[in-house]
């Protein structure tokens, strides 16, 4: 079954079972028809607002490119104008047969009744459609943004670690040993001079105030 097809089938059903209901409540309470009918209004707004965004979002997460994306504009406009002339036939039918749903004859109903029908099913839709396609948008974005941050934190692991007992950083190329410490290095004394300083200190240490006359 064709995409178009099932939403306006599937919203037909919704038009018919709300003028039902519509009908046997205002039959029931005659004074509250105006508060029946704007609720009833606010419900096939809100299904047909759901549907579209639901459909808007699963779009753009399948076709990130706006060009590849579905022609839902199409399929919403096809889908309203089933939806719209299968609840008129069907709620004249039942008004024919008992059920006190519409007092409108058939001509009205296929077509100023569907005209309107067919804007209250495409106008929410494609609203919904623009709201998830850019919800979809945001998800993708974020999603982008934490891979660059992933990729980016890749690349300096790669670039930096150890080598052998040493840590290495490509991009400061510095070499440094986790466990190094600061040494001081001293220049190495000859031999002779030590022997010179050694008889020195033994001659301090035996006539430590110089030799007596």
């Amino acid at each position: 079954m064709n995409l178009w097809l099932l939403r306006g089938l599937c919203l037909a059903a919704v038009h018919v079972v709300v003028r039902v209901i519509v009908g046997l409540l205002i039959i029931k309470w005659p004074l509250h028809g105006d508060v029946v009918r704007w609720v009833s209004l606010v419900v096939v707004l809100a299904i047909a607002l759901i549907w579209g965004l639901f459909d808007g979002r699963r779009d753009r997460r399948a076709n990130p490119e706006a060009e590849d994306g579905a022609d839902l504009t199409m399929l919403w406009l096809k889908a309203g104008i089933v939806g719209a002339l299968v609840a008129g036939i069907v709620c004249w039918i039942l008004d024919l047969v008992g059920i006190d749903v519409s007092s409108n004859g058939l001509f009205f109903e296929i077509t100023s009744g569907a005209a309107w029908t067919t804007l209250i099913i495409f106008v929410p839709a494609m609203l919904g459609v623009a709201i998830g396609r850019l919800l979809a948008n945001r998800e993708i974005s974020k999603s982008e943004q934490q891979r660059e941050l992933v990729g980016a934190g890749a690349r300096h692991s790669s670039t930096a670690g150890y080598q052998g007992d040493e840590y290495y950083d490509a991009p400061s190329g510095a070499h440094a040993r986790p466990d190094e410490e600061t040494t001081q290095e001293f220049p190495a004394v000859p031999a002779d001079d030590r022997s010179a300083r050694q008889a020195t200190d033994t001659g301090k240490r035996r006539f430590p105030f110089g030799k007596s006359k």
